[in-house]
């Protein structure tokens, strides 16, 4: 799926193809005559924001973690990205 590149709702892309029901905040959906199957492929999974997406510049964002946790720490947005994917996860809540 092509993903547009112009400005969409502040610095969010949207996929191409996708229904607009509304653009601020974005609310989009998939086209059912491009369901194939019993699973909707991800590139064509809705997206739905309650909120406006905010601006966010990556070269000075940072994101901080603090309060009720064992190790407090600040990642940049390269960091973030750099991270590995996962598709699953487990946490502990103190």
């Amino acid at each position: 799926m092509d993903m547009k590149t112009d400005n969409w709702s502040g610095t969010a892309t949207r996929p191409v193809g996708l229904i607009i029901r509304q653009k601020d905040p974005n609310n989009l959906e998939m086209p059912f005559d491009q369901l194939g199957d019993f699973i909707t492929p991800s590139e064509l999974f809705y997206i739905r924001s309650h909120f406006p997406t905010p601006e966010m510049d990556p070269a000075t964002y940072r994101l901080s973690v603090s309060g009720a946790v064992r190790n407090e720490l600040s990642l940049s947005y390269a960091e973030l990205r750099a991270m590995p994917s996962r598709t699953s996860f487990s946490f502990t809540i103190l």
